[in-house]
């Protein structure tokens, strides 16, 4: 398993690797996806990328089914893809199933959507697992990083919860890096601001809407960048650009 250091001078770049739901899908369609997403793991690998996460996108709460589902494409890809670490992320933002999958594939990090407070999504009130998390790890012994979003975009905050509070209460409950993500980019970079000053030995992860056009914006702000859809092949459905991927990590490391 290959580790990640996160907060030293060099900001970490994490891929995203989204797979299809599991629902109803057969053996061969299951060993079609593990051929699929270490095919991608493999390009971000080569391009310079950090680390990747693979996450699934079943609908509903997770079940045993899609825990061992993605468990076995996850264990799959580190198999062969040795030169990237890797994490888990689940759609049914459920700490304690992230972290299940972290400890049977050995992932480097996890991302937790809802870890503080309460969230409104599309399927509902999202509840943060945040403590349910942190026990599940000390028990189990899972050696990961929690990367803990607050305030997902995907959803809006129930009841009077501060930002303030939700970052404290996030880095009491062992988050190792806090993500956040605005609707635009100037409320991404709001956030980073806000909670720099919060907590200014936190290491910050911008979560989505990067592209080569803004990224240099983004970078005085944070410790890292989650990047996934500016990315990916448009010739090519399912994948992502190696030289799209290339150039990234080239304009990033020239200037941070």
């Amino acid at each position: 398993m290959l580790t990640l250091q996160v907060g030293q001078s060099k900001r970490i770049l994490l891929g995203a690797i989204h797979l299809p739901s599991f629902n109803g899908i057969t053996k061969e369609q299951l060993n079609a996806i593990k051929s699929e997403a270490t095919k991608n793991a493999h390009i971000f690998e080569e391009g310079g990328f950090d680390g990747v996460f693979i996450q699934d996108q079943t609908e509903g709460p997770a079940t045993f089914e899609s825990v061992a589902r993605l468990s076995s494409v996850t264990q799959s890809v580190q198999v062969s893809a040795s030169g990237i670490a890797l994490g888990s992320q689940m759609e049914c933002d459920d700490g304690p199933a992230i972290l299940s999958v972290a400890g049977a594939a050995n992932c480097a990090f996890v991302r937790i959507k809802v870890y503080v407070g309460a969230m409104v999504k599309s399927s509902g009130i999202v509840n943060g697992s945040g403590q349910q998390s942190i026990r599940h790890k000390t028990t189990n012994l899972i050696d990961t990083l929690i990367f803990a979003d607050i305030f997902d975009r995907c959803g809006t905050p129930l009841g009077d919860y501060s930002f303030h509070q939700a970052i404290k209460d996030a880095k009491n409950l062992g988050a190792d890096a806090i993500v956040l993500t605005g609707n635009t980019l100037g409320d991404t970079i709001s956030l980073l601001q806000q909670a720099r000053k919060l907590s200014p030995d936190m290491p910050l992860i911008c979560g989505g809407g990067i592209t080569l056009g803004n990224v240099n914006e983004v970078m005085p702000y944070c410790e890292g960048l989650i990047v996934s859809s500016c990315l990916k092949d448009p010739d090519n459905p399912g994948f992502w650009s190696l030289e799209k991927i290339q150039a990234f990590v080239e304009k990033v490391r020239e200037n941070q």
